[in-house]
């Protein structure tokens, strides 16, 4: 019984991670409106830093991989710091997006630059 819990556990987190981390680089990815140029065809680098949880670091490895072959105008680097280190980095200022296996609490949100 407790494998078949954990089961549903795994896959609603491994959902909202791929959500969040999806919804994180698509927010940190977005180009000016007046500029009229397909997704992903931008001719200027963009480059994301991102840092926090080490847990799910090897998808997101895997995930960026894919999408900078995919669009490699975009550069993206991720350091698995932990989420603590991640949301510190973000409330800071020194990265674009952060990862945490949590979500954040109140103090923590209200902390955040953007």
């Amino acid at each position: 019984m407790k494998k078949l819990e954990m089961a549903g556990w795994m896959k609603v987190s491994t959902s909202a991670a791929i959500g969040l981390f999806t919804a994180l680089i698509m927010s940190s990815c977005g180009e000016k409106k007046d500029e009229a140029t397909a997704p992903g065809t931008s001719t200027t680098p963009v480059e994301l830093m991102g840092a926090g949880a080490t847990f799910p670091n090897p998808l997101y490895t895997k995930w960026i991989d894919a999408y900078t072959k995919a669009n490699p105008s975009i550069k993206i680097n991720y350091n698995s710091v932990g989420s603590g280190a991640g949301i510190k980095q973000l409330q800071e200022g020194t990265v674009d997006f952060g990862a945490s296996d949590a979500p954040l609490n109140a103090e923590e949100a209200t902390g955040m630059k953007n």
